[in-house]
């Protein structure tokens, strides 16, 4: 279903290009507030998730054009929602094991 396949590519796309731009280079401004909140966070934790990002949107890529041609309801309709979310949860992992105590 071309329905979910497009949007899947897109949001792909999108993360890879952020995670390009923090990972390799080292636009921590991608990163929203992470000036004001530097004090807590280190140059790992930006650079982790810029790659959490680039990787998470190149599968989100791949598994878009693979449900494409697969060309199955469910799967692309199952993609579409587990890509974000893996994304999502790497990064809200990162935050956690980053936190200076």
């Amino acid at each position: 279903m071309l329905i979910f396949d497009i949007p899947l590519i897109i949001i792909g796309v999108v993360l890879t290009w952020y995670g390009f731009f923090i990972f390799f280079m080292k636009r921590h401004d991608f990163i929203q507030n992470f000036a004001k909140i530097y004090e807590r966070y280190t140059e790992h934790y930006a650079a982790r998730m810029g790659l959490i990002e680039f990787i998470g949107g190149l599968i989100c890529v791949g598994a878009g054009v693979a449900a494409i041609f697969v060309d199955n309801f469910l799967f692309s309709a199952i993609v579409l929602f587990a890509c974000p979310l893996l994304v999502l949860a790497g990064t809200t992992l990162n935050t956690l094991l980053s936190l200076k105590k």
